[in-house]
């Protein structure tokens, strides 16, 4: 499995308006954890793309803080 984050100041579907942020390290083995900071060039809309192939289960978790 491998996460990433995109950012962008529209919330539409073109993938053009999306910047990469950050993306998580690739996790290949069960009871993994992978973690990734972002501290600066996030924009007003944040989203993720996970890609995996060959899992039956991923289970994950965004937190966040916007001031």
């Amino acid at each position: 499995m491998t996460g990433k984050l995109y950012t962008s100041m529209c919330n539409d579907d073109d993938g053009d308006v999306w910047a990469l942020l950050g993306s998580f390290a690739a996790v290949t083995a069960s009871n993994t954890t992978a973690a990734l900071s972002v501290s600066s060039g996030m924009l007003r809309y944040v989203r993720w793309k996970i890609e995996h192939s060959n899992m039956t289960l991923i289970s994950f978790e965004i937190l966040g803080v916007a001031w």
